[in-house]
């Protein structure tokens, strides 16, 4: 915010104060320091951001149980193998359950991280939790759905991207609905969801293997469009059956109406519903493997491909 005023440098109030002289000389010199002090807002200019902030992934998709969160769960696991610095929030405020799912304490949460931000009521970090089954930092959504009155969206997504200043991947777990009610009158609902979208760099859009299921991611990639603004989504279809054929012809019927940045699909595994049962990491088996396909793909940056694991 400082930088935006025209400040010419920020840094941090506890720097040493070697840091602030070598700061004034960068400043009298004419030079800059490539990145921010820690805990320090970058400047406000999307070039140089993008020189040093992670990126944002959403697991996004239609409602019906797709499976968005186990996604999200085994990707962030995946993210961390391939050398990821990786933080997994819960952005869902329709039906938060990043923290049930892990078997995390309710507090700290997604509020608790909007009050540290704005109100100085402590560090980002006092917000995280780190199940070690997973071993990523997790931020836990909010305690009661209801409470989502009380979030702006846009509070949110600073969280998210001063996060994604310290980490290389963010994955953020988002809620099914995107429609905008606000448009039609109807409260700001939604809002969260919708941000979240507009603010990621990737999206991977989850989906089942059914025609009633094709239908709904079809239609939400409908909806979810003008949000996208050209950014890459990867489509991945969940719990797909061994033949052959029917995967042929999800794709077949996919890709007539929409050409994502990279087509998965998930097979059915034991592994997973036994995993949420525990409150653990899903362990290896055809489901793991085949997020970890995915998430070598996110991170080596490959040019477009199918995946089919």
């Amino acid at each position: 915010r400082l930088r935006t005023l025209g400040v010419d440098s920020v840094i941090d109030a506890h720097a040493s104060p070697e840091e602030f002289i070598r700061e004034a000389g960068r400043i009298y010199t004419g030079a800059t320091s490539t990145r921010p002090p820690p805990g320090v807002t970058p400047p406000a200019d999307p070039q140089n951001d993008e020189k040093f902030r992670g990126r944002i992934t959403a697991i996004a998709g239609p409602t019906g149980g797709v499976g968005r969160t186990e996604m999200a769960v085994a990707l962030a696991g995946a993210c961390r193998f391939e050398g990821e610095s990786v933080v997994l929030i819960d952005g869902d405020d329709l039906t938060p359950s990043l923290a049930q799912r892990l078997g995390l304490p309710l507090h700290p949460n997604l509020r608790t991280a909007v009050d540290a931000l704005h109100h100085r009521t402590g560090g980002l970090a006092g917000s995280l939790s780190f199940p070690r089954h997973l071993r990523v930092d997790v931020l836990a959504g909010l305690a009661n759905p209801k409470d989502w009155i009380e979030l702006r969206s846009g509070d949110v997504v600073e969280v998210i991207r001063e996060l994604a200043d310290e980490r290389a991947r963010v994955i953020v777990d988002i809620g099914g609905r995107i429609e905008d009610l606000s448009f039609h009158g109807g409260p700001a609902r939604n809002g969260l969801a919708r941000a979240i979208l507009s603010a990621a760099d990737d999206v991977i859009a989850v989906g089942l293997p059914s025609p009633i299921g094709l239908a709904r991611i079809i239609e939400w990639l409908a909806a979810a469009g003008p949000l996208l603004d050209q950014k890459p989504v990867h489509c991945v279809f969940n719990r797909v059956g061994k033949s052959s054929f029917q995967r042929s012809e999800i794709e077949r019927e996919f890709t007539r109406s929409y050409e994502p940045d990279s087509l998965s699909f998930v097979p059915e595994d034991r592994r997973v519903l036994e995993a949420a049962w525990a409150g653990e990491a899903v362990p290896h088996g055809p489901f793991s493997k085949a997020v970890a396909s995915i998430a070598r793909f996110l991170v080596a940056g490959h040019p477009a491909e199918r995946i089919d694991a």
